[in-house]
């Protein structure tokens, strides 16, 4: 991403505009997009490790097949989201806001999900990788709802 590209982000996000056009297929690893409204956010098959999405409101969002290693997602609205098969090791979802985020087959381990707000579903979760730590506690939810479905975590691979 150019100066002037960012300089122009900068710009809409301080006033509050919709960013989506400006980052649409742009290079997003190690962008700072805080505080950004992105109603279109469509990272499918892209590399945005390092990017920073505090703050940020993100609606439509597809992450498929995305790597997004270290990335902070510490405080974004990102409900309804698909981030099926992303690899978004040690990133930081710190009071996130992933109700009903799809998770299905991500990497996720490494991750800080401190006050997060997400769906606790095994179908929202199918085979995801998580830490050994939040592995456990999923599965003790998960016993204790008990909706007959049946959690398919992978360990965590020492």
């Amino acid at each position: 991403m150019d100066r002037l590209l960012e300089e122009k982000i900068c710009q809409y996000i301080k006033s509050g505009k919709d960013i989506s056009d400006l980052v649409r297929n742009q290079n997003l690893r190690n962008a700072d997009l805080s505080h950004a409204l992105i109603s279109d956010f469509n990272v499918s098959n892209q590399d945005i490790s390092g990017c920073r999405l505090v703050g940020a409101k993100i609606q439509n969002s597809k992450m498929i097949h995305t790597i997004a290693h270290n990335v902070q997602f510490n405080y974004a609205e990102m409900q309804y989201s698909d981030l099926t098969y992303i690899d978004a090791q040690n990133s930081n979802f710190l009071n996130a806001n992933c109700a009903f985020v799809r998770f299905a087959y991500a990497d996720m381990r490494g991750c800080n999900f401190c006050d997060v707000t997400m769906t606790l579903s095994p179908k929202w979760a199918f085979k995801a990788k998580f830490s050994k730590n939040m592995i456990d506690l999923l599965k003790r939810i998960w016993d204790i709802v008990d909706d007959n479905t049946e959690a398919k975590l992978c360990e965590e691979i020492k």
